[in-house]
């Protein structure tokens, strides 16, 4: 969705507040099992873009250590400023002046519209964990035979082998038995 802030550039205005009820962003790169649900507030000085909210959504992520499905939350706290100059955004307020806009606001400003799918796609993605756990106490898989260590004991040996790179460590903390 293309949302026209023309008027926003302009003129210094009063915040004006957009609710946000729209589809998951198609290039999320992770499953979104809810819309994008929130709200946007935007205002404006005469060389500033503020924009201030809150977005969320419901994502299905995958576990880092046992690859079992990971329900997640999202929320992404907005809070950005942008320079404006001849009615157009040209950089972030903490660029230098003379620097280039970068392609990220490049894809979402274009003129005097905001495109709004790819700006909840990017502040998603910096809401989802780098490495989502299904819980705290996760014990992964098994290195050897793959097995689920939260769901099953396996019967494959804890000696770290002799050939491993960490086997050295093993010996010295008494991790292992006679490596």
């Amino acid at each position: 969705m293309k949302l026209d802030i023309t008027e926003l550039l302009r003129v210094p205005t009063e915040p004006v507040e957009f609710p946000v009820d729209e589809p998951s962003p198609s290039d999320l790169g992770v499953d979104c099992r809810s819309r994008v649900t929130g709200r946007l507030v935007f205002s404006s000085t005469s060389n500033l873009l503020m924009i201030r909210g809150d977005v969320y959504a419901d994502l299905a992520l995958e576990c880092v250590r046992c690859l079992e499905p990971v329900a997640f939350s999202a929320h992404a706290e907005i809070s950005e400023e942008f320079r404006i100059r001849d009615f157009q955004v040209v950089s972030g307020a903490d660029q230098p002046e003379d620097e280039e806009l970068d392609e990220s606001l490049l894809a979402v400003f274009k003129g005097g519209e905001l495109d709004l799918d790819e700006y909840l796609r990017q502040h998603l993605l910096l809401a989802v964990p780098s490495f989502p756990v299904c819980r705290d106490d996760c014990r992964g898989l098994c290195p050897h035979c793959g097995a689920n260590l939260n769901t099953t004991q396996c019967n494959c040996a804890e000696e770290v082998p002799a050939d491993s790179p960490f086997a050295d460590l093993a010996r010295r903390f008494g991790l292992a038995g006679d490596i």
